[in-house]
């Protein structure tokens, strides 16, 4: 909402180094003219090409005449931010911006839309986000259906354990053990959910049920079956989050399983 006529000044930042969250790096910049009105969008036309996968920060100049939007869904990778004006902070932290993450995303849209959260995030060998989102989200939850995702090999595979990793909630910020936090669940962690395995044979078999999850990761043992698919069957996340998020599926082969018996029978001859 703009409540005046005014002119705000935008700006889109990038990162030099990928593990490194500091928008140190200026794209593009506008200042942008605004008429009164309860509702409106502001569109960008940044005239930039981005060669490379990495962090976009788009950083809005605060105005006491305009207002923004947030949005209710909230996305992996995504994070609205404001700076923390506080002197006991700037005296620790002298010429340093300190940053303090909104509960809320901005209310925003892509154009053309972008492909961040596919089902072969599931499988690119990262566990949180770096870079890219690198997680899977499902389409929203809808009454009485469930959403799924499957890994298929090109040949049958002996399979010890299979790995689930949900998504916690890695944006949400943990400063301290001592500060009193309002969830005792994360709400995107998925509650329910079904796994199943396509034996040699075609026929799909159940091999874990669960439910009332609240654990990052989830683990089910096949104690060395021989699978060509497997699929996990999403029901609902914690606190009717509207969608399943699943960082990565791993299976582990049963030469890891004779592994892992290994180590267990040297520990109980080491006691």
């Amino acid at each position: 909402a703009v409540r005046e006529d005014t002119e705000i000044s935008v700006r889109l930042c990038s990162n030099e180094r990928g593990f490194n969250y500091v928008p140190n790096v200026d794209l593009w910049s506008k200042r942008i003219s605004l008429g009164a009105a309860d509702n409106t969008s502001i569109v960008l036309h940044p005239d930039i090409r981005i060669e490379n996968s990495g962090f976009i920060w788009l950083i809005i100049e605060a105005d006491e005449k305009v207002s923004l939007y947030t949005s209710d869904d909230k996305a992996v990778g995504v994070i609205a931010l404001k700076p923390e004006k506080r002197r006991e902070l700037h005296h620790h932290y002298e010429g340093q911006l300190i940053w303090k993450p909104r509960k809320q995303s901005v209310a925003f849209s892509l154009d053309p839309p972008q492909d961040c959260y596919s089902p072969k995030n599931a499988v690119n060998g990262y566990a949180r986000p770096y870079v890219l989102p690198n997680c899977w989200i499902s389409e929203a939850f809808q009454p009485g259906q469930s959403e799924w995702i499957e890994l298929r090999w090109n040949k049958p595979e002996t399979i010890y354990e299979i790995d689930i990793l949900c998504n916690s909630d890695l944006d949400n910020p943990l400063e301290t053990a001592h500060v009193a936090h309002q969830n005792r669940m994360m709400n995107e962690t998925l509650k329910d959910l079904d796994v199943l395995v396509q034996l040699s044979d075609g026929t799909w078999r159940e091999i874990g049920c669960i439910k009332e999850n609240r654990h990052r990761r989830v683990r089910i043992p096949c104690i060395s079956e021989t699978i060509q698919a497997v699929k996990a069957v999403c029901h609902a996340a914690n606190c009717d989050y509207p969608h399943a998020e699943i960082y990565e599926i791993r299976a582990y082969a049963s030469s890891y399983g004779a592994y892992v018996e290994q180590l267990k029978s040297s520990r109980q001859e080491v006691k």
